[in-house]
C-alpha cells in the first residue's frame, strides 16, 4: 500500500500570491520604480495594507512610482542617503498608518502626488525633516506629531483638518495650504516665509499653539484660540491683520469667568482691522457667560482700525467691547452686563417671622439669582450675606422663593444679584 500526503491549493480567478495580511516591504535600495516588485525585498511591491519600508538604503534614495500605488504607510528607518520619491505624475495613496519618522536618520522628501486615503498620523523625529514638494488631496485628517518638521513647498488641497500636535510645520515661500488648521499648545505653524499668509474663506484657524510670522485674515476666514471644550491662548508672533467685507472674519471664543481659564488671541505686533469682522462668544458648558471684563485680544504694537470694525451679538446681556490701553499688553475686551436689572416685585413675611417668600421680574432668562441681606443698607454688597439662590425662569421671572429673615432684627434688607 502507498500512503500519499496531498496538499490542496485553491486560487480563485483574478486573485494573487500576494498576502492579504498587513506586512512591511523593504525597499531593496536598486534606485527601481517602487510599483515594480524587483525594487523591493521578496520581489513584491507594497499593497494598501503594507507599509513601506526605508532601512538601511546606502546607494539610492531617489525613486519614482512608475504608476499609481496604493500604501498603507511609510516608516523610514536607517538610510544613509536622503530619501526621495520623485515627481512622475502618478499619485500615492496613503492609508491609516501615514508617515513613520520616528525611529528616522534622514530626511524624507515627497515629491509625488499623495492622497490621504484615511484620517492618520504623520510621526517626524526631532533634528529629522520631511518635506511634500507635490499636491496632497484627500478628505482625511492629517496629525503631525514628533519633535521634527513637516515642511510644505507644494499644495495642500485637502478639504480635512491639519492637526499640529508638536514640532513645526513650516510653509515654504511656495507653498498652498488650504485646509482647517489646528495647532497645539507647544506646536508651531511657520508662515515666515510667506510674505504675508492669508486665511482665505471657510478656512479656519484655532487652537493654543504659536503662528510664526504675519497672519492675514480674508472674508469667511475663521480664528479660533483653545480648542473643543478646552480654554487655550493662540499666540500670532508678527502682526495680525484681518479685512473683514459682508461676511467679515469670525473670532470664536469660548469664557468661563472673568480671570478663569478663557480663550485669548495674543497678537505680538500690530493689530490691523479692516471693514467688519464679527466676535462670537459662548460658555464652554453651554450655559450663559458670567458677567465681568474678558480680555479677547492682546497686542503689543498699534491697533490700526477701531472697536466699530468689530460686530458682537449677545444673547442676554449687555456686551460692550472696548480697547484698553493702560494695560500690558494692551487688550480689545468685552464687558458683560445684565441687559436689565432684577426687580423685587412681592414679598410676603410668614407667620413666624422666619421666612420672606420673594418674587421678581425683569431678570435675565435662566441666570442664577443670589439673594443677599445685610441689617445696613450702607454697606458694601461684598459684606452683604448670601442666603437664597435659584434661576430664573425661562421668562426672566422669580417666583416664591424662600428668604430666611430674623424675627428679632429691627431691620433687614434684600437685593437679588444676577450671575
Amino acid at each position: 500500500m502507498v500512503l500519499r500526503s496531498w496538499v490542496l491549493f485553491v486560487l480563485s480567478l483574478g486573485s494573487s500570491l500576494s498576502p492579504s495580511w498587513a506586512a512591511s516591504i523593504t525597499n531593496a535600495d536598486t534606485g527601481g520604480n517602487l510599483t515594480a516588485g524587483a525594487s523591493w525585498v521578496g520581489h513584491v511591491a507594497p499593497g494598501a495594507s503594507d507599509v513601506a519600508v526605508w532601512a538601511t538604503n546606502r546607494t539610492s534614495g531617489t525613486s519614482a512610482l512608475g504608476g499609481a500605488a496604493s500604501w498603507a504607510g511609510i516608516q523610514i528607518l536607517s538610510p544613509t542617503t536622503p530619501i526621495v520619491i520623485s515627481s512622475d505624475g502618478n499619485t500615492l495613496t496613503l492609508g491609516a498608518l501615514g508617515v513613520d519618522m520616528s525611529l528616522a536618520a534622514n530626511i524624507l522628501t515627497l515629491d509625488c502626488l499623495v492622497t490621504l486615503g484615511a484620517n492618520q498620523n504623520w510621526n517626524v523625529a526631532s533634528g529629522q525633516t520631511l518635506t511634500v514638494e507635490g499636491t496632497v488631496s484627500g478628505s482625511g485628517t492629517l496629525t503631525k506629531t514628533g519633535s521634527g518638521t513637516l515642511t510644505l513647498n507644494g499644495k495642500d488641497s485637502g478639504t480635512g483638518l491639519t492637526a499640529v500636535l508638536a514640532g513645526d510645520l513650516v510653509l515654504a515661500s511656495s507653498g498652498l495650504i488650504s485646509c482647517p488648521i489646528s495647532v497645539a499648545a507647544g506646536a508651531t505653524f511657520d508662515v515666515s516665509q510667506s510674505s504675508v499668509f492669508s486665511l482665505i474663506p471657510n478656512q479656519s484657524l484655532s487652537g493654543s499653539g504659536t503662528v510664526v510670522g504675519p497672519l492675514s485674515a480674508l472674508l469667511g476666514g475663521t480664528i479660533s484660540p483653545g480648542g473643543a471644550g478646552v480654554a487655550g491662548t493662540l499666540t500670532i508672533s508678527n502682526g495680525l491683520a484681518e479685512n473683514g467685507g459682508v461676511s467679515g472674519v469670525t473670532n470664536f471664543f469660548m469664557l468661563s469667568k472673568p480671570g478663569g481659564a478663557n480663550d485669548l488671541l495674543s497678537v505680538i505686533g500690530d493689530l490691523d482691522v479692516n471693514n467688519t469682522n464679527t466676535i462670537t462668544l459662548s460658555e464652554f458648558g453651554g450655559g450663559a457667560i458670567p458677567f465681568g471684563t474678558y480680555p479677547l485680544i492682546t497686542y503689543t504694537g498699534s491697533f490700526n482700525g477701531g472697536i466699530t470694525n468689530f460686530t458682537l451679538t449677545p444673547v442676554g446681556v449687555s456686551a460692550i467691547l472696548t480697547n484698553i490701553t493702560t494695560t500690558t499688553p494692551r487688550q480689545i475686551a468685552v464687558v458683560l452686563s445684565p441687559s436689565s436689572l432684577p426687580l423685587i416685585s412681592r414679598e410676603v413675611l410668614s407667620a413666624g417671622g422666619t421666612t420672606i417668600t420673594l418674587s421678581a421680574t425683569n431678570g435675565t432668562a435662566l441666570r442664577l439669582a443670589v439673594v443677599l441681606t445685610s441689617p445696613n443698607i450702607a454697606l458694601p454688597f461684598a459684606d452683604w450675606t448670601p442666603v437664597a439662590t435659584n434661576n430664573f425662569d425661562g421668562s426672566g421671572d422669580l417666583l416664591n422663593l424662600p428668604v430666611p429673615a430674623s424675627p428679632t432684627a429691627t431691620q433687614q434688607f434684600f437685593v437679588i444679584e444676577e450671575y
